[in-house]
């Protein structure tokens, strides 16, 4: 193609057409613009087409661990929502000495929240260096916001509660004096014989501090429920958009 070229631009020269040799070359410049541009446009087109397929890629993956994140968040929830009752029975009840020594000392057990977010979606998409999302891109913003402002304010909110455990549990361990715990190992023999020891129990439960940590502790459950319902809300929305823009439920 080039020799046919490089023969017709020598004819004219040979002929002494000079400005039809002229028009003849821009017209060649131009129509090796076009081609280039006709190229990078397939190019960028082909770039497109494959980006799509790894962003798809980090959706799917990205449901996959909205669905597993749900159910840990369920669980979560219903074991605040457990504790919560508990705290409630225990202070509204108004004749502790009904209640066995092994409830009430059940009942004062605290327990941090955990949960274990896998982050490798988030961390493998933004090493791939994609910019462009076209029609995926309220999917991949959602996900950039789940896994930044959304994750961090929950961690944000697990470890307060978890400090405020910490703090209670500092308080029953080894603050107060008058209570001696059976814990499971049960060789370990017990100084307080079984009477003293519910009565000592019943004395601090009623005390102010004690049913102050109680109600701290309902109070910081019951906000961080909340916090959990709106997370799990936010992916399961997510679930339902992925699912719509693919078509598909399956991974």
């Amino acid at each position: 193609m080039i020799k046919f070229f490089r023969k017709i631009r020598q004819q004219l020269l040979n002929e002494g057409k000079t400005s039809k040799y002229f028009k003849y070359a821009i017209g060649e410049i131009v129509l090796v613009v076009i081609g280039i541009l006709i190229a990078l446009q397939i190019n960028n087109w082909n770039q497109q087409r494959n980006n799509e397929v790894k962003l798809i890629a980090f959706i799917k993956e990205y449901r996959s661990s909205l669905k597993f994140n749900v159910k840990q968040l369920n669980r979560e929830i219903n074991k605040c929502e457990l504790l919560v009752l508990r705290n409630q029975n225990l202070l509204n009840h108004q004749n502790l000495n009904e209640l066995p020594l092994d409830t009430l000392e059940n009942h004062i057990e605290t327990f941090w929240v955990n949960y274990d977010i896998n982050t490798t979606v988030i961390e493998k998409f933004r090493n791939s260096g994609i910019t462009e999302f076209g029609r995926l891109d309220s999917i991949i913003n959602r996900m950039q916001i789940y896994y930044g402002p959304l994750h961090e304010n929950v961690l944000n909110n697990l470890s307060s509660h978890n400090d405020a455990v910490d703090k209670a549990d500092d308080y029953w361990r080894y603050e107060q004096n008058e209570f001696e715990f059976k814990y499971e190992d049960n060789e370990i023999a017990l100084k307080q014989a079984t009477e003293d020891r519910k009565s000592s129990l019943i004395k601090l439960l009623n005390s102010p501090i004690a049913r102050n940590i109680l109600k701290i502790d309902n109070r910081r459950k019951i906000e961080f429920i909340k916090s959990l319902n709106w997370w799990k809300s936010w992916a399961e929305d997510d679930i339902k958009l992925i699912n719509e823009t693919l078509k598909t439920t399956h991974d």
